[in-house]
This record gives structure tokens, C-alpha cells and sequence, in this order.
């Protein structure tokens, strides 16, 4: 049933989501009287294929094949790329057992912590570059994530909504969650986890 579902979304949102993105784009190349109707085209472009790469990384989720940790590291490398383009980065992984099954719980919020910590070096930090480093040691998985950006003093700023969503999901997974920042040293996220 999951792998239905997944292929669903896929064939029917997923498809639908890259017309709408399309003819946006193709609207947006038009020459209308008004550059408001450009810019609004443009807009719905964006949304579209925010939505549809939202909708990527959800199909990945529930599908059943992707159960594995090389699965989720692969996955976690692609999304840096993608949702970090105009940062450069340094992603490495080191497993012991890649194809170890892992349960939907652990990679429901080992990447949506990630996700959440790439947003915040691309959003908050001005980050130039990014580091990446997954490591697996028996069943503990590492998780550590640094950027170059502009840091800040840890108590001068009220926690998010993001910042507590990661100490939760952390919580959810019985890990540790690590915040190591200073005001012009950039900002370093270390998660450990215990595989399930």
C-alpha cells in the first residue's frame, strides 16, 4: 500500500505540479503590457516547484523500498544539492551497514532534522559553504552539519519554531542534539542517534 501510494502521488500530483511549473515558466517569458503578470507567473513558478520537490522528498519517504540507511544518506546528499544551490558542499558518509533497515519513525525525523538545519545555514547564517558528515558507528548514527555563515550568540537569541521542531524530533528519535555557535564563527549542528 505504500508503494501505491507513493506511485500515485508521483504519476498524478508530481505530474501535474511540473504542467502547472511549465506553463508558469512560459507565462513569466511572455512580453504582457505590464510586468505584474510576469512577476506573478514567476511567483507561481517558484511555488510549483517548491511544492513538487515538497512532494519528491514525501514519495521518498513512504516508499518502502527506500527503508535502508544508504537510502537515507543517499537521500540526504541529493536534498544538500538541491535546496542549497548557491552554497558549495562537502557531504561525506561513512557506514558500516548501509542496508540496514532502518523504520519509518528514525527516517522521518533523521531527515526532516536535516532538512530543517540546511534551511536554517541558507535562510539565517549568509553561509558561503557547507559541511556534511554521516557516520555510523555500531548502531549509533552521527549526523554533523557546519557552515561558514555569520554565527550568532546562542543567548541573545529566542529559540524558533525551528530550532525547538529539531530539539523535538531529536527527542522523538532518543538522541542528543548539539548547538555550537559564536557571532562570526559560523554555526555547527551534531545530532546522535541510536539506529531503529
Amino acid at each position: 500500500m505504500r508503494w501505491r501510494i507513493a506511485s500515485d502521488l508521483h504519476d498524478e500530483v508530481g505530474s501535474n505540479l511540473s504542467n502547472i511549473a511549465l506553463l508558469a515558466h512560459l507565462g513569466a517569458a511572455e512580453k504582457p503590457a505590464s510586468p505584474r503578470p510576469r512577476a506573478e507567473f514567476a511567483e507561481i513558478n517558484t511555488v510549483a516547484l517548491q511544492t513538487a520537490n515538497a512532494l519528491r522528498d514525501l514519495v521518498w519517504f513512504i516508499n518502502p523500498e527506500c527503508d535502508t540507511l544508504d537510502e537515507l544518506v543517499r537521500q540526504m546528499e541529493a536534498v544538500a544539492q538541491r535546496l542549497t544551490p548557491s552554497l558549495q558542499v562537502d557531504f561525506e558518509a561513512e557506514l558500516q551497514t548501509g542496508e540496514l533497515e532502518i523504520s519509518l519513525l528514525f527516517r522521518r525525523n533523521v531527515f526532516f532534522l536535516y532538512k530543517e538545519a540546511l534551511h536554517n545555514a541558507l535562510k539565517h547564517a549568509r553561509a558561503h559553504h557547507l559541511a556534511v558528515r554521516v557516520r555510523q558507528k555500531e548502531r549509533i548514527l552521527s549526523v554533523w552539519i557546519k557552515d561558514d555563515g555569520g554565527g550568532y550568540d546562542p543567548q541573545s537569541v529566542r529559540r524558533g519554531h525551528g530550532l525547538a521542531s529539531m530539539q523535538r524530533r531529536a527527542d522523538d528519535l532518543g538522541g542528543t542534539l548539539a548547538t555550537i555557535t559564536k557571532p562570526g564563527q559560523g554555526s555547527e549542528i551534531r545530532l546522535e542517534a541510536p539506529l531503529s
